[in-house]
């Protein structure tokens, strides 16, 4: 991450604004809203240097993304403690791909279930089916015999076991 900074050089009348370039990587995020900071940490000449930066602040002139980087957490505190090669963090393997202009999906209609299909949806493999009054009554086979039956109602489509065995 590359921020520019607006430094004011020199008093009184004879004041120069100039950009000054801080480079390194992001280690945290806190905050929310206007009270939003982000902290940036760069090693420079052996000894780590951390800023922190308010994210709405009229001092900072721009923020650059350098590059991404693959890690697993969101606070990257362990990088104090590494040095040299070891504190580096693995590049994104995500590559740019060339602008595409934006075309929304077709959606498909939705088609309306049976009450059928829903109950075939929601039952388990290897089923025998029988209509009743009620509504459904499937017999699952279990490691004997035929032997679990669950029944379902037509409004809910649950299926519920009833008794262990049809017999």
């Amino acid at each position: 991450m590359r921020v520019n900074v607006r430094l004011q050089e020199g008093e009184g009348e004879k004041v120069k604004e100039r950009l000054q370039a801080f480079e390194g990587v992001v280690i945290s995020k806190k905050g929310r809203a206007s009270s939003a900071t982000f902290t940036v940490r760069r090693v420079s000449f052996g000894v780590g240097i951390e800023r922190i930066f308010p994210l709405h602040s009229p001092t900072i002139s721009s923020i650059e993304v350098v590059g991404k980087g693959k890690v697993r957490r969101a606070r990257l505190y362990y990088l104090r403690d590494l040095k040299g090669k070891a504190a580096r963090i693995k590049r994104a393997g995500r590559e740019e791909v060339a602008a595409v202009p934006w075309r929304e999906p077709k959606q498909k209609p939705k088609r309306r279930q049976s009450i059928w299909q829903a109950i075939m949806k929601k039952a388990p493999r290897n089923r025998a089916f029988f209509i009743s009054r009620h509504g459904w009554t499937l017999v699952t086979p279990s490691a004997r015999a035929w032997g679990n039956v669950f029944r379902t109602t037509r409004s809910t489509g649950r299926w519920n076991q009833c008794c262990a065995s049809p017999r």
